[in-house]
């Protein structure tokens, strides 16, 4: 059975995606952006997240999310 990608994060409203090395690691990491107009504008569903890929395919939400803030 899969498990979901980020179960974590399923409150997210998600409108975009982009893969770049953020890292410098040589793999490809994951930024997603959340947006949408049901939440509130402090709302926690709509932080971007950054999810590192550790080089084996599986992707870590980064811990410096925050650096990014709410809004693009």
């Amino acid at each position: 059975m899969k498990r979901p990608f980020a179960p974590q994060d399923k409150e997210c409203e998600d409108v975009d995606a982009l893969f770049f090395d953020a890292d410098g690691d040589g793999d490809k990491d994951l930024f997603v952006c959340s947006g949408g107009n049901e939440f509130s504008p402090n709302s926690t569903a709509l932080i971007s997240r950054l999810y590192l890929n550790d080089g084996h395919g599986r992707f870590v939400k980064s811990p410096q999310q925050a650096a990014f803030g709410r809004n693009f």
